[in-house]
C-alpha cells in the first residue's frame, strides 16, 4: 500500500469516526480499528478496514464468543458436581444472552457503516 492510499484510508476512518460520534456512539480508535461501545450488557464491537474489498466491516466477534460459550455449556454438561454444573451453565447462558444483545444493538451501526461504504468507498 502506498503512502497516499494509507493517508486516504486514515482520512476515511476519521470521517467514519466523526460521523458515528455525531450520532452519539462511543467510539475510540484502537490498533487501527474503531472500537464502538454499545452500552448496557452488549460487548464492544470493532469496525475494521477490509483492504481487499475497499470497505469497512463491523466485527461483533460472534464466532469467537459463540465457540467459547458453547464450550462452557459442554463443560457444564460433563461436570460431576451439580453446583459447578449450575454455575457454569448460568455463566454460559448469560454470555449467550449478551451475544444476542450485542447483535441486536449493532444492527443500526451495521446499516450506518454500510451506508458510509456506499457513499465513500465506491
Amino acid at each position: 500500500m502506498t503512502k497516499l492510499e494509507n493517508t486516504l484510508k486514515n482520512k476515511l476512518k476519521d470521517e467514519l469516526k466523526d460521523e458515528l460520534k455525531a450520532q452519539d456512539y462511543q467510539v475510540e480508535e484502537q490498533d487501527c480499528k474503531l472500537k464502538v461501545k454499545l452500552g448496557g450488557l452488549a460487548t464492544p464491537v470493532y469496525i475494521e478496514n477490509d483492504f481487499a474489498n475497499n470497505r469497512f466491516i463491523v466485527n461483533t466477534q460472534d464466532v469467537k464468543n459463540g465457540m467459547f460459550y458453547g464450550a462452557m455449556l459442554f463443560i457444564a454438561q460433563i461436570s460431576t458436581s451439580d453446583s459447578t454444573q449450575a454455575l457454569v451453565s448460568a455463566i454460559a447462558v448469560i454470555g449467550l444472552f449478551t451475544m444476542l444483545l450485542t447483535e441486536l444493538k449493532s444492527q443500526m451501526l451495521k446499516q450506518q457503516v454500510a451506508s458510509f461504504n456506499r457513499i465513500n468507498t465506491a
